[in-house]
């Protein structure tokens, strides 16, 4: 069994803070739930930019292959800035992003839950949809402020009734509840092939 770690006394963990004095501070004022949605995803833009490289940017928009095959928006999409032009459309930070990109894309939750999750899987199951169309892979996460303890029973209650195809790459591959921890969906060496692995609060 693995040993749990208790020495994450990085950088990081102030992030973590800020980003949850952030929130609280914001819902003292306001409950508009539209402002405080776009506002959250906002802190987390400005929580990632810092420890990614010139090279990517963080957008909000649309990942387009074709008139029949467009994905959703996703809140948060890092864009390679390296492709001489990633974008058919940009306008501030809403982008319609090219598929070969390769586009890493974040679902952004105030409190999870069994419902938000599902809005959330549906979302980035669409972008996988995208994703195998135009033979390229884009990775997916999802991030929540608050919410409950990720436990294989929740789970369990959470996934089975899931309208996306029981596959592998349905799944986002980290759910990070920053309150509680969080699930990373990884490659097995066992007759499996997958699993997930369950973080504690602040791995």
């Amino acid at each position: 069994m693995p040993k749990k770690t208790t020495t994450m006394q990085t950088p990081f963990v102030g992030i973590a803070r800020e980003l949850l004095s952030k929130l609280r501070r914001l819902s003292a004022f306001t409950g508009h739930g539209a402002s405080i949605g776009a506002t959250h995803e906002e802190f987390v833009r400005e929580a990632i930019r810092p420890l990614l490289s010139r090279r990517f940017s963080l957008k909000t928009g649309f990942v387009y292959v074709s008139e029949e095959m467009v994905s959703p928006q996703g809140d948060i999409i890092i864009v390679d800035e390296s492709d001489p032009a990633p974008y058919f459309f940009q306008l501030g930070e809403l982008v319609v992003d090219h598929h070969r990109d390769g586009a890493r894309v974040i679902e952004v939750k105030t409190r999870l839950n069994k419902t938000e999750f599902h809005k959330a899987l549906r979302v980035l199951h669409n972008f996988r949809e995208v994703s195998k169309c135009a033979h390229v892979a884009f990775l997916t996460g999802v991030f929540a402020f608050e919410g409950t303890k990720l436990s294989p029973e929740r789970l369990d209650d959470w996934y089975k009734p899931a309208k996306v195809d029981d596959d592998p790459f349905s799944y986002p591959e980290i759910i990070y509840v920053l309150t509680e921890g969080a699930l990373f969906f990884q490659h097995s060496k066992d007759s499996y092939g997958h699993r997930f692995v369950v973080g504690e609060e602040g791995d």
